[in-house]
């Protein structure tokens, strides 16, 4: 391209294209040197990549409780598995930690598709107050329940319910709350407002400690009740199809008294736990989880006298469900 003299009578100064079209007014100077400088105009245009989008875990925004309650459950069930505990190799168990690690991470953490453009303002959008642990409780997104989730959380429910209304009503020999449940059994995903649920549930019992017909209906059940006992009566109160957290808090109740009964049998009182819990789970959780979960019974008290009418006539199915139990016996 060069086609002059860039010092003395030598061209020595060179310029290499592979485009010389995009090469114009080629100029010689004197230059600083013993060399001519080379000036000239090219229409050039920068080339740049463009950077392929990245997913974007959004970390400020992670359900940490379900991730923490996923891992534990999917390394509790491995564990179970003694023969393959023993058998991995350390390739095995790395690859079952990453992948429990990523499921989790999957299901508990959202994420966005985006390029570098976008990330800095992404960061900054979900970089808020509210994302301080202390705020994570207000907007935390759950993920789908599942019905073993709303047994599990019913199951400490429950054990918290009979545990302290035994100790309320001045019991002796009331078996601790850990004791209820054989160790082991998962606890469900955590329940944000748990002691805002456990009031709720001790509301509607304390509507049933004062029906005279129910306690006396309820002095009639035998302390060695059968499972077959507890079905007819969990039936008759569930016999029309309608579901509502008077009956559900109701199925506790009877189940409460049930193990007051066996208050010296604690191997019956798991199993009358284990009743309630299962019946849940076949017939109530799918009306649970389409409500929002356990948290939703708060809900219930926005119409007080419309609570202690429904508690009422759950009373009245109970009386009708251990009428059946008798006359049948």
């Amino acid at each position: 391209m060069v086609i002059e003299a860039t010092r003395g009578n030598n061209i020595l100064d060179l310029l290499f294209t592979t485009n010389p079209a995009s090469v114009h007014n080629i100029e010689i100077h004197p230059g600083m040197s013993d060399h001519d400088v080379i000036i000239t105009d090219i229409n050039i245009k920068a080339k740049t990549s463009k950077k392929k989008p990245r997913k974007v875990h959004l970390f400020m925004k992670a359900d940490w409780d379900n991730f923490k309650f996923d891992v534990e459950q999917e390394l509790t069930k491995f564990l179970k598995d003694q023969e393959k505990v023993e058998t991995s190799t350390a390739e095995d168990l790395w690859l079952f930690l990453k992948e429990t690690l990523m499921k989790a991470l999957t299901g508990c953490i959202s994420n966005v598709i985006a390029t570098h453009i976008r990330l800095r303002r992404i960061i900054r959008k979900n970089m808020s107050v509210t994302d301080h642990p202390l705020a994570l409780g207000r907007r935390r997104s759950r993920r789908q329940l599942s019905y073993d989730d709303i047994g599990n959380q019913g199951r400490v429910l429950l054990n918290e319910f009979i545990s302290e209304r035994m100790k309320n009503e001045g019991l002796q020999s009331v078996p601790a709350m850990e004791e209820l449940t054989e160790p082991g059994t998962p606890a469900g995903p955590p329940l944000g407002d748990i002691h805002e649920v456990g009031r709720a549930l001790r509301f509607i019992a304390d509507e049933l400690d004062q029906d005279q017909k129910l306690q006396r209906m309820l002095n009639q059940v035998s302390p060695d009740a059968t499972h077959d006992t507890f079905l007819r009566v969990a039936n008759e109160i569930f016999s029309d199809g309608l579901i509502s957290w008077g009956r559900i808090v109701t199925l506790f109740y009877f189940g409460y008294k049930m193990a007051v009964k066996a208050i010296d049998k604690l191997p019956l009182i798991r199993a009358i736990i284990n009743w309630v819990i299962n019946f849940i789970i076949d017939k109530v959780a799918p009306w649970i989880i389409d409500k929002g979960g356990w948290e939703a019974i708060k809900e219930y008290f926005g119409t007080p006298s419309g609570q202690v009418v429904a508690i009422l006539a759950t009373g009245a199915l109970v009386c009708g469900g251990i009428y059946l139990y008798h006359s049948k016996g």
